[in-house]
């Protein structure tokens, strides 16, 4: 199911990437959602400014929660990635991301076409003033890795923009050159305490046909 409003959660932690990016404080007592993605890759950062968060994410006890629950699971590689800033409210500052995109290989669940683009899109970037903002906790994909993923899904401006449930369980590296059922993927996030093999993999898409 695509989602078309961002949680409570997702909220707070944009609310402090505004706190976070800008000097400015608004004057909103009421946030309404506007959302509009502003491209700043021609932007040249001025300075690194770390930002560390604690934020609520869910939680998953179990692989097979983790696995309902996400809109898509797919596996591709990371071919390219461009610095975006989400206007959440007018006269609010821009929050940075970087949209990843990862060109489809396998389909474990969701309606996606082999070969098909999805635009992952995770906190932290370059601010709209340069600053580079980074985000702690969620580690960066990298260009020319494939990755098994288990995303949802959003429409921003009729565009739809994939995230990560939580950016701790929800992102494996894929080898190529391995590929036994029994196998375990490596996860991305040192934190994630699932071990997930290739035939975890080929129950979910039993599953989820």
């Amino acid at each position: 199911m695509k989602r078309y409003i961002l949680t409570s959660c997702v909220l707070f932690i944009l609310m402090i990437f505004i706190s976070g990016c800008s000097n400015e404080s608004s004057s909103n007592d009421e946030l309404s959602i506007i959302p509009q993605l502003i491209n700043n890759n021609e932007q040249e950062p001025a300075l690194e400014l770390h930002i560390s968060i604690d934020a609520d994410w869910q939680w998953f006890q179990d692989f097979d929660k983790l696995s309902e629950e996400a809109d898509i699971i797919i596996r591709g590689k990371i071919i390219e990635s461009q610095n975006q800033s989400l206007i959440l409210a007018e006269g609010m500052r821009a929050i940075p991301h970087t949209v990843f995109t990862l060109m489809v290989s396998d389909i474990f669940k969701g309606d996606i076409q082999l070969g098909e683009h999805v635009y992952i899109k995770q906190l932290g970037g370059i601010c709209d003033d340069g600053l580079i903002a980074t985000a702690g906790g969620i580690i960066p994909f990298q260009i020319g890795r494939e990755y098994v993923v288990f995303l949802n899904q959003w429409f921003i401006n009729d565009n739809v923009i994939s995230d990560q449930l939580n950016p701790f369980q929800t992102a494996y590296v894929f080898d190529v050159n391995s590929r036994a059922m029994d196998d375990v993927l490596e996860n991305q996030h040192p934190n994630n305490p699932f071990v997930i093999t290739y035939y975890d993999l080929e129950n979910v898409r039993e599953t989820f046909r």
